[in-house]
């Protein structure tokens, strides 16, 4: 039996071993513990999104996302669920660091625990959300929020293997939940999107199209690729504000099949879109080959993703690299390691 039908006929007990053989004890107590809440608070909770489908995929678990269904009776759930969390943390899970702060987004809908220290792996951040509708007033803008229900939020994610949830609570605890025929498609290793506007509304899915892809080995769908295709002509990622198109940007850059994804990018002819300066290098497979793609000396101040835009960027004036940067608005938090990174770069190979 595949493990997507595996995971489809199993129950609560059968889920939490999945989860705690896949990615270890610590996650599996934040599951239970999230669950435990939500059936203290009488909120129906459900693990969404990215974590379902590498637990479909049996792969270690690098997030944690959670969704909450708004009831009549309880139209703040989002918000009495974070603060019952805050509340009840060191009484449920003792053994783990606590929440040292909340941040919540009313206009979104969603909210975030947050950890001084990682809980497991990196992860120092869990993420909530309400079931949710969307409407985007135009192409790239934020989309406008409102409550919805299971049904909706699964059709407003950006492709069907991310659309699945697992419910955690109540007699359907252990159930998952799949309405749009992702697990389908894992099994047949394809990205779909969910609706013909999906690439035009929020242009970021080209990149993580391409991101998914490559990580995962997985191919477009046709209808999907049409689309793809469509989007890059009519040169949608330009439509995205600067610094929403750097952070995803940004997170391919800490991929480990980045290097791949990049190639594909400018195959696809999305690099250039990103902005007209970034070009992947000749002899870049090669030097791919050689590790400098994942260069970063001992006591370096910058990620890894630093040194791999630095070998994209086209620029060697410094004050033309300053004004790159300024263009694509990034924060001095992103600023000031890419400078650093850039200089250490050019001492590298000043020869």
């Amino acid at each position: 039996m595949r493990e997507c039908e595996r995971i489809l006929s199993v129950k609560v007990n059968e889920l939490f071993r999945q989860l705690e053989a896949n990615s270890g004890p610590d996650v599996l107590a934040v599951v239970r513990g999230v669950s435990r809440i939500a059936d203290r608070e009488g909120v129906q909770a459900y693990l969404v999104g990215g974590p379902v489908r590498d637990l479909l995929l049996g792969r270690q678990l690098a997030d944690l996302d959670f969704m909450m269904l708004r009831t009549p009776s309880q139209p703040d759930d989002l918000e009495r669920f974070l603060q019952s969390a805050v509340a009840h943390w060191r009484e449920l899970l003792p053994d783990l660091p606590s929440p040292s702060g909340v941040r919540h987004f009313p206009q979104y809908l969603t909210g975030k625990l947050l950890f001084e220290r990682p809980l497991f792996g990196a992860v120092a951040a869990i993420d909530f959300s309400q079931a949710r509708a969307e409407v985007y007033p135009r192409s790239g803008a934020q989309p406008e929020v409102r409550p919805g229900d299971l049904a909706g939020d699964f059709r407003r994610r950006d492709f069907s293997v991310n659309a699945m949830a697992v419910s955690l609570v109540g007699e359907q605890a252990g159930d998952l939940v799949d309405q749009v025929g992702g697990c389908v498609d894992l099994e047949r290793g394809c990205l779909r999107i969910l609706h013909p506007r999906s690439f035009e509304d929020d242009p970021a899915r080209l990149l993580r199209a391409v991101r998914f892809a490559e990580r995962f080995g997985f191919a477009l769908e046709l209808h999907t690729a049409e689309r793809f295709a469509e989007a890059v002509r009519e040169r949608f990622l330009t439509r995205l504000p600067r610094y929403r198109l750097f952070d995803e940007f940004r997170k391919l850059l800490e991929e480990p099949e980045s290097a791949s994804m990049v190639l594909r990018l400018q195959r696809e002819g999305l690099l250039s879109q990103i902005h007209e300066s970034l070009v992947v290098p000749e002899a870049f497979e090669e030097a791919v080959r050689r590790g400098l793609w994942n260069a970063v000396p001992d006591g370096a101040l910058w990620p890894v993703w630093c040194t791999r835009f630095i070998m994209l960027c086209g620029v060697t004036d410094e004050q033309q690299f300053r004004q790159l940067l300024k263009t694509l608005e990034l924060t001095r938090k992103l600023r000031d390691p890419l400078l650093a990174a850039r200089q250490w770069w050019i001492q590298q190979h000043a020869s």
